[in-house]
């Protein structure tokens, strides 16, 4: 069978076991998408799929368990290689449904996003776990100049798909964000640093939207929606603090505890005309702020 199968059948398995199902749904599943796919939809047997079960634990870390009532689901672990082996099963199968179909452009539009500074991931990470000084040259947007940098390297984050480096600045004696698209002429030294034990990348954003963090305590944000922008707010949450406190057919009121960064208040700037602030006052004002600026930048630029 070719190679190309197997890996229908993985990304079939773990995208279909969104929720608990049967094994009799999960056969389904795989026979229509060899069908959709116009292979042969040969009978898929238990011994077949106790088979993908262990190749799919062993090939992506992907623990797949029986529970009540003979229900299989995924067992997360809520570890970054789980995370990374799940967008590579559905890139693949996206790749594949793609490449399945005939004069695909017709039918698909997809974003051309920029890459750059993604050939730097690998070393950075390496850096990281060496825990060894990194020299670059960085590209500082709103300054409209470059600077040299040597810094520690602690961890990468991925926001608005773009990646940052999160590093100790010596120089600046903080923790500093620097967008890798910005980043060239990297070098990693070979003088080494000590790692601050108690620095946690999840701990360090936990109370933020977005790349900027500052050592303002975060606030209890109330935001009042729209009924139909509730419903995106529920699929897509801002935060993972955000909760709903009530709503009814007209409107939902939603708390979260974050930091109200600049990146917190652009996004709000886009949902401006469907949610309101509540709370606080402060966040409130400078949402306002923000808006008149960017209705009076329209209104007065000329060309």
């Amino acid at each position: 069978m070719p190679k190309q199968e197997y890996f229908i059948r993985y990304a079939t398995i773990v995208k279909v076991l969104n929720a608990p199902k049967s094994f009799e749904e999960i056969r389904r599943a795989v026979e229509d998408a060899y069908h959709d796919r116009g292979l042969q939809a040969v009978g898929y047997t238990q011994r077949t799929f106790q088979r993908d079960k262990n190749d799919i634990l062993e090939l992506f870390g992907i623990e797949i368990c029986c529970g009540s009532e003979s229900l299989y689901f995924i067992r997360s672990n809520g570890s970054i290689y789980e995370e990374v082996n799940l967008r590579m099963i559905e890139m693949f199968d996206l790749q594949h449904s793609l490449h399945s179909q005939k004069n695909i452009e017709e039918y698909v539009q997809l974003q051309h996003c920029g890459t750059e500074g993604s050939e730097n991931i690998h070393t950075l990470i390496s850096a990281c776990a060496d825990r060894r000084v990194v020299r670059f040259v960085y590209r500082y947007i709103w300054q409209e100049m470059e600077g040299v940098r040597a810094v520690y390297p602690y961890g990468l984050k991925e926001f608005d798909k773009r990646w940052y480096l999160v590093a100790w600045d010596p120089q600046k004696g903080g923790f500093r964000t620097y967008g890798l698209d910005r980043i060239h002429d990297l070098e990693v030294a070979e003088e080494k640093f000590s790692r601050r034990e108690d620095f946690s990348l999840e701990e360090y954003f936990k109370d933020y939207y977005g790349i900027w963090s500052t050592k303002e305590p975060p606030v209890t944000v109330q935001l009042l929606s729209t009924s139909q922008y509730a419903n995106y707010l529920k699929s897509s949450p801002l935060h993972p603090s955000q909760r709903i406190v009530w709503e009814n057919e007209d409107e939902s009121l939603f708390e979260l505890t974050v930091y109200p960064s600049w990146d917190f208040i652009q996004k709000l700037m886009t949902m401006a005309d469907q949610v309101r602030v509540l709370q606080p006052d402060s966040l409130r004002d400078d949402l306002v702020s923000a808006l008149e600026g960017a209705a009076g930048y329209q209104i007065n630029k000329s060309y």
